[in-house]
């Protein structure tokens, strides 16, 4: 008995010193130890891409967890074109008053010697951004009710032209009461343009977000976009500055 329990504890029989290749079975897996049991079984059930944060919206079956892309064309098989068709159109007109409600909160926050740093800083990055937030979160948290990137740019214009307008009648029926002709039309085709165009060019940026979802199966991410953002927001503030440049001068009407 002795010479037995010696042969076996010797050291040549260890496997890492053996020359027989070491052959692993169930009896050697990492689950199998008692002290690391109940640790890799709380790993397998416990980590869930529905715990992320960003995914909270999301309620997943944990018991057969499926990828972001079988997700979204999960989703956007069971919603109908008409549900699609009325958010991208609530976002639209959402967009417009939304802007404004920031831009008038921008002017009461920012006066006195920030004016100037407000008009052609702070009011066009929140504008712009503003303009683009509803189909901007539609696109990050629910891009099963985006039909095409056409839907994405539609929902863009509409915004400019939502907030040109709601500002066109502050600017000509609060601010500006006893303006002349000259101011009107300036206002409803020169601002027009630019308010539209430039939430375009920021809606633009939005549609290349949801091509990217779509051509990857990953959730979209705004660096794909920034260029368009800034680009937008560049353009607005250039305006401004050269629309107070002006009135500076009194060019302007």
């Amino acid at each position: 008995m002795k010479d037995r329990i010696d042969h076996r504890s010797d050291l040549k029989h260890e496997p890492h010193v053996s020359s027989r290749p070491v052959v692993p079975d169930d009896s050697n897996m990492l689950e199998e130890e008692p002290a690391r049991a109940s640790e890799v079984q709380a790993e397998s059930t416990e980590m869930s891409v529905s715990d992320e944060p960003a995914m909270s919206w999301a309620q997943l079956d944990r018991n057969a967890l499926p990828g972001y892309a079988e997700l979204v064309l999960e989703r956007f098989r069971a919603t109908s074109p008409g549900t699609r068709f009325l958010a991208m159109l609530l976002a639209g007109l959402a967009a417009g008053p939304f802007a404004v409600l920031g831009a008038l909160i921008k002017s009461l926050t920012l006066q006195g010697g920030y004016g100037y740093i407000a008009i052609v800083i702070v009011g066009p990055v929140i504008e712009e951004m503003l303009k683009v937030g509803a189909i901007l979160w539609i696109v990050e948290r629910k891009p099963w009710l985006v039909s095409s990137v056409g839907a994405i740019l539609f929902v863009g214009a509409m915004g400019g032209l939502g907030f040109a307008a709601i500002e066109n009648l502050l600017y000509l029926q609060v601010y500006f009461p006893d303006h002349g002709v000259d101011l009107a039309q300036w206002r409803w085709s020169v601002c027009v343009m630019m308010h539209t165009g430039c939430s375009l060019i920021a809606a633009i940026g939005v549609g290349r977000m949801y091509k990217q979802m779509l051509m990857t199966g990953r959730p979209a991410g705004t660096g794909i976009a920034f260029p368009w953002f800034v680009t937008a927001i560049l353009i607005h503030g250039s305006y401004n500055a050269i629309a107070v440049s002006l009135s500076m001068t009194g060019l302007t009407p």
